[in-house]
Order: C-alpha cells, then sequence, then structure tokens
C-alpha cells in the first residue's frame, strides 16, 4: 500500500512540472513576440524618363541620421552659426553600404518587406539616369507608400557640350554630366535652380565666363560633385579638379550650394560677391578666393577635407574679405590660409580640430573678432611680414599663437606685428610661441598681448606659458631682435563676452 502512494505522489509531481514547464513555453514565447523588432513593408513605383521598361532601377535603403554630433553640436551650442544641416546636406550613397536593397520589375513596381522600423534615406540608382533620394522615410506603420504613393520619376543626365553658349538651366530634379572639361563661355546665362545636380568627372574641370544666377538654398541646395563610381555604393571614388568662375563672369550671389569631392575646389575670381549657406566636404581644397574682392563669406560650413595637406578656405591675392558665422571642422592642414591678401576679417567663427586653424603669411593684414578655436595644434600663426591683431576670442589648443620666420620675408616693426587683447588663452603646450623675428637695431621688439586672460593670475605662470625674446638665443644676424610679449596688465578671470556670440 505504501508503494501505491508513492507511485501517485510521484505522478502528481511529473504533471506538476509539465504544467509549469507549459507556462513557462507560452511566457517566453509572449517574451520573444513582443521583444522582437517590429517591422514594416516599403513600396513604392520608379519611372524611368523616357523609357517603355523600368526594370533594374537599384532601390536600396540607407539608415538616416548621418550627420555626427560634432556638426548637431554646432547647431545647438551656436545657433549663429551656418544653417540647420540635414542629411542632404552631406549624405553620398558612395559612401556608405545599404542596409535594405531591391530591384524594380518591369513596370516599375518594387516592395522591400521586414523593415525593420527606424528611419531611412531611400536611394534610387540606374546608369544613365540621375540619382534620386528621398529623405526622412520613418517607418512608423505596417507598410509606407514611398513619395506618399506617387510615381518616382528618374530622370536622363544631361551630357555638357565642351563650350555652352546661350541661356542654360540646371534644372530641379536633374542631374547634369561633364565627362571632360566644359566651358560657359561669356555671353552665356547659366541659372541654377535648387535640387538640381552637376557630376564632374575625374580631373575635369567646369568654368564659366558668363552671367550666373543662383536661386537655391539650403534647404534645396545645388550640388557639385564627382561624377567617379556614381552608380556605385560604399565605394571610394576620384575627386574632380575645380568649378571655376572667372573675373569675366557676372554675380552676385553664391547662395545653397554643396560642394564635395574636389581637388582644387570652388575657385572664385571676382569682386563684389556674397557667398552664404553654403556647404564644402570631403575636398582637398574646399574654397579658393583669388584675384578679386569685396567678398562676404558667412553662414557656411567647411567640413573634413581629403588627404593630409586639405585646406578649408584659401584667399590669395584677395582684398576686403569678411568670413563670418561659419564653421570650420576636421580641416588636416589649414582650416583659413591668408596669401598675399589684404583687409581680411574673420569675425564670429568656429574653428574645430585640425593641424592650423588660421595660418596668415606673405605680406597679408588680417583682423579677428569673437572666434572660437578649439583642439588645434597651432590656432593663429602669422608670418612672412604679415600682421595680424586677435581680439574677443576664445583659443583653446596646443599652440594658441604661433609666429616664426620665413625666407626673404623679413618683419619689420610695422610690417609683420602680432596682437592680441581680451582673448581667452587656455593651452596645452604653450600660449604664445614668438619666433618671428625683426629688422631692428634694438634688443627686442615689443608685442601688444595685454587684457587676455591666460587661465591663471601668477605671473611667472604666465611666463611660463610664452616663448619669446627671454628664451631665446641671440639672432644668428645683426640688426635683428626677438619679440618680447607683453602681456601685462592682464585679466584676473575670464573675458566673458569673447568667442563666437
Amino acid at each position: 500500500m505504501r508503494s501505491v502512494k508513492i507511485l501517485c505522489f510521484s505522478s502528481i509531481i511529473d504533471m506538476s512540472s509539465y504544467i509549469l514547464l507549459c507556462v513557462l513555453s507560452i511566457m517566453i514565447a509572449s517574451c520573444t513576440s513582443s521583444t522582437a523588432p517590429k517591422t514594416s513593408t516599403v513600396r513604392g513605383r520608379v519611372i524611368l524618363e523616357g523609357m517603355d521598361d523600368h526594370q533594374a532601377v537599384s532601390v536600396l535603403l540607407y539608415k538616416a541620421g548621418i550627420v555626427g554630433d560634432e556638426l548637431r553640436a554646432v547647431n545647438t551650442q551656436y545657433p549663429s552659426l551656418g544653417f540647420p544641416l540635414w542629411d542632404q546636406h552631406l549624405f553620398d550613397h558612395r559612401d556608405y553600404a545599404p542596409v535594405y536593397s531591391t530591384t524594380t520589375s518591369t513596370d516599375g513596381s518594387f516592395e522591400i518587406n521586414k523593415v525593420e522600423r527606424d528611419k531611412y534615406i531611400l536611394v534610387l540608382l540606374h546608369e544613365g539616369f540621375g540619382p534620386r533620394y528621398l529623405y526622412d522615410l520613418e517607418l512608423d506603420s505596417d507598410a509606407l507608400e514611398a513619395n506618399n504613393g506617387e510615381d518616382i520619376t528618374l530622370f536622363e543626365v544631361i551630357e555638357l557640350p565642351q563650350y555652352v553658349d546661350g541661356d542654360f538651366v540646371f534644372e530641379s530634379g536633374k542631374s547634369y554630366v561633364a565627362e571632360t572639361d566644359v566651358t560657359f563661355l561669356p555671353g552665356s546665362v547659366l541659372s541654377v535652380m535648387g535640387g538640381s545636380a552637376l557630376w564632374i568627372g575625374s580631373q575635369s574641370s567646369v568654368t564659366c565666363h558668363g552671367e550666373i544666377e543662383f536661386q537655391s538654398s539650403h534647404t534645396n541646395p545645388f550640388k557639385i560633385g564627382s561624377k567617379d563610381q556614381l552608380y556605385h555604393t560604399d565605394t571610394s571614388f576620384n575627386p574632380f579638379a575645380k568649378f571655376e568662375i572667372s573675373q569675366l563672369a557676372e554675380l552676385n550671389e553664391i547662395t545653397g550650394l554643396v560642394f564635395r569631392n574636389s581637388q582644387e575646389g570652388l575657385v572664385l575670381k571676382g569682386s563684389n560677391i556674397d557667398v552664404s549657406e553654403c556647404l564644402f566636404s570631403d575636398n582637398a581644397t574646399s574654397f579658393l578666393l583669388t584675384l578679386g574682392g569685396d567678398i562676404t563669406v558667412r553662414n557656411s560650413y567647411f567640413v573634413k577635407s581629403v588627404g593630409s595637406n586639405g585646406v578649408g578656405l584659401s584667399l590669395f591675392d584677395s582684398h576686403d574679405v569678411v568670413i563670418e558665422y561659419s564653421s570650420f571642422s576636421s580641416i588636416s592642414s589649414v582650416s583659413l590660409l591668408i596669401e598675399i591678401s589684404q583687409g581680411i576679417k574673420s569675425k564670429n567663427n568656429l574653428f574645430n580640430g585640425g593641424r592650423q586653424h588660421i595660418l596668415n603669411r606673405f605680406s597679408s593684414q588680417l583682423e579677428v573678432d569673437n572666434c572660437t578655436f578649439l583642439d588645434g595644434v597651432y590656432c593663429l600663426t602669422n608670418t612672412a611680414s604679415s600682421t595680424m591683431e586677435v581680439q574677443w576670442s576664445d583659443i583653446y589648443g596646443e599652440t594658441c599663437i604661433y609666429t616664426y620666420h620665413t625666407a626673404n620675408h623679413i618683419n619689420t616693426p610695422s610690417n609683420g606685428w602680432t596682437k592680441a587683447s581680451f582673448n581667452n588663452f587656455n593651452s596645452s603646450k604653450t600660449a604664445v610661441e614668438a619666433r618671428g623675428y625683426f629688422v631692428s637695431n634694438d634688443d627686442y621688439v615689443v608685442l601688444n598681448f595685454a587684457d587676455n586672460f591666460w587661465g591663471t593670475s601668477n605671473t611667472q605662470e604666465i611666463a611660463d606659458m610664452i616663448i619669446d625674446y627671454y628664451d631665446l638665443e641671440p639672432p644668428e644676424y645683426p640688426q635683428r631682435a626677438w619679440p618680447l610679449i607683453e602681456y601685462v596688465p592682464f585679466r584676473p578671470s575670464r573675458v566673458v563676452n569673447a568667442g563666437v556670440q
């Protein structure tokens, strides 16, 4: 009898365990179902202009939100600079790998299933047609009709002839190609619409001698980029040479331009021109101003140069140029290069990262007001018979201000000086390194660095941040004098209204 009771009790345990296992299985399945990422279907229809068969268009989905934290911080921390940055200003399908892809059928329809719900950029590619991007596709339901359910048209690329005369329009939504060098002749009239794109062949150039009218804006930009590998993804590609606007050209402004993948940059030879709300990215040299003057560059971005000698904005033989409310970031060599140029003003600009933020040389004249310098090796450099005055700026870097001698360009007390006042210095190496000597019979030439905040009120600590006459061996040539940095009086606390305003 005892054994029967034991068997019954054992059966009860087995049954309880079975029920418990079933309940746990249901719970696990329920949890797995509830925590699995929700997915959507993206569908639409693509029309190839002038074609009856609309198949084989590559339909690619890329993750949205490519504007990095550093650039987003510019908009947040310095709202007076640049303009609001979105994916449309920085995205190029060749720089990334798509996360989902398919191709269109004969009638142009497509469908991508099981797409994880998120924000995406839709890219449409077909050889011989202009790339098409649709931004900010937010998947928050079971299905999304791309382009609000309307057909998406791809237009054939329009190849530019070698010489262009008369009226010509870069139309919105269309792509134009310059496989080899192209020249817009004197007398031509080029109208640039927002939403158009110009793709220039490797090492090729486009030069404009006629009239140009920009009707683009930062919300609907005109794009110039390299044609190389245009129908490929996640690949490297070669830059084009330059887009040049000559001294013969007639224009009042350049606005809403996104300029990428160039070796020599946008070359502007002209005067009385306003350049605003432009973005320059992934260039060896982004923008060259030369042989002109009375130019304003404002509310623009210079981002991420290519190669170790990258230059953001270069001024050569220019005069009366104002650069204001712009941002320079991750330029490898020199963010702002000034050569043989007079009357140059940098006001309310942000410089972040790279080797040299500003290099002023070869008999140039520069004024710097209310700028912010962050994480440069040399924030401000002055040499070769040039003058530089720096005021009301925040200067944080390895060396805040650096001067040196350039052969055959001897400084004099009236032509080659550097002055600084009402600035905040914060250096990890040297606040001021003054090695540019002067022609003088005196033992030294005084440079005025009064009324700055050096991060301390201890005079010895301030002196230790400076390399000048007191630290250098006597010059090897006669009638030469080292600079002496006169830092007294100095500010006992931060200059509160310095930096970008």
